[in-house]
């Protein structure tokens, strides 16, 4: 709602879904600010009742279950990462989208991104070892 009232504040600087991105990014901020999550990550999956699916059914019995575990190892190491570095990380690998795009996003030169998903990547991968090491 907010991006069509605004339209008129459109000025073709960067691409329309850029500057839609950062409209639904800003307000989702605002969101966050006002109405703190009322729990992980985890706790919201649980309750919502969403379960990876294997789209591999000649995998082994326990497939799912280990991926469905890697999955939650990958979503708590993210949400470790200070925002400025998780940000431009889950814009460049979940939402596909390019460095120049990225940019405009999150409104940082390109080589603060490249250098922020390069660190977002380093961190996430130690996070990520840190915690295969601590398994039993």
């Amino acid at each position: 709602m907010q991006a069509w009232t605004r339209l008129n504040t459109f000025r073709g600087e960067s691409g329309f879904y850029a500057w839609l991105y950062r409209i639904a990014r800003n307000a989702a901020i605002t969101r966050r600010r006002r109405n703190p999550p009322a729990g992980s990550l985890d706790q919201l999956q649980e309750n919502s009742g969403f379960e990876p699916v294997d789209h591999q059914p000649h995998a082994a019995p326990d497939a799912p279950l280990q991926r469905s575990e890697e999955i939650q190892r990958v979503r708590r190491a993210l949400q470790q990462l200070p925002d400025e570095f998780r940000q431009p990380l889950v814009l460049r690998e979940i939402d596909g989208m390019t460095y120049e795009e990225i940019g405009s996003i999150l409104e940082i030169p390109l080589g603060t991104v490249r250098s922020r998903i390069f660190r977002a990547r380093q961190e996430l991968f130690e996070k990520l070892d840190r915690d295969e090491q601590n398994r039993p």
